[in-house]
C-alpha cells in the first residue's frame, strides 16, 4: 500500500511537471503593434522638426476624414519627375495646382504586414496640363503640416496586416485606407 501511494504521488508529480513544461511553451497570442498612421496633432508633437525652407499653403484631402487647410514645408522648391514622353521634368511647386494619388502598391514589410506606398500620381499644373507620373514621391509620404499653432503629421502610405496577400494583384490598390492623404491642392502664393 505504501508503495502504491508513493508511486501514485510520484506519478502525480511527473504529470504536474510535464503539464507545467507544456503550458510554459504556450503563450497568449498578442495582437501586432499597429503604427499610428492616423492624423496626429497637439502640443505633444513639439519634436516635429523639418529643416525645410520652402513653405506652401495647401489643402490636404484625407480619405474619409475630409480636407485640411494649412501649410506644408519641403526642402526643395521643385519636384523632379520622369514623364514617358517628355523625359525628366522639373516642376516648381508654385506651378502645381494639385497632386492626386491614384494608385498604391503593397510591399512586404514583415510576415503578415505590408506597407502600401503611392506609386502613381496625376499632377495637374496651373496652366491646365496634366502629367501622369508612375513612381514614388518620397517627400509626400510623410507630410509635416501646420495650421495656426497646431502641428500635425499626415501620411500618404498605409499598412495592411493580413496573411492573405499571396498574389501580386492583391498588392495594387486604387483606394487607400481611412486617414490616408490622397490629394494635395496647392493654393496661390
Amino acid at each position: 500500500m505504501n508503495n502504491t501511494k508513493t508511486i501514485s504521488n510520484l506519478l502525480i508529480l511527473v504529470i504536474l511537471l510535464i503539464s507545467s513544461v507544456v503550458l510554459a511553451d504556450f503563450k497568449t497570442p498578442v495582437d501586432p503593434v499597429v503604427p499610428d498612421i492616423s492624423i496626429s496633432e497637439g502640443s505633444d508633437k513639439k519634436n516635429i522638426t523639418n529643416n525645410s525652407s520652402y513653405g506652401y499653403a495647401v489643402i490636404l484631402s484625407v480619405r474619409d476624414k475630409g480636407t485640411f487647410s494649412g501649410e506644408i514645408d519641403f526642402s526643395a522648391d521643385r519636384l523632379l519627375v520622369t514623364h514617358a514622353v517628355l523625359g525628366k521634368v522639373e516642376l516648381k511647386f508654385t506651378d502645381i495646382e494639385k497632386i492626386s494619388i491614384i494608385s498604391w502598391e503593397g510591399f512586404i514589410k514583415r510576415k503578415n504586414e505590408e506597407i502600401f506606398y503611392p506609386v502613381k500620381y496625376v499632377i495637374k499644373l496651373k496652366n491646365g496640363s496634366e502629367i501622369i507620373y508612375s513612381g514614388k514621391i518620397p517627400m509626400l509620404h510623410r507630410i509635416f503640416f501646420r495650421y495656426n499653432s497646431k502641428k500635425m503629421i499626415f501620411y500618404s502610405y498605409f499598412y495592411v496586416y493580413t496573411g492573405n496577400m499571396k498574389e501580386k494583384n492583391d498588392r495594387k490598390r486604387s483606394v487607400p485606407l481611412e486617414g490616408t492623404v490622397d490629394s494635395v491642392f496647392f493654393l496661390k502664393q
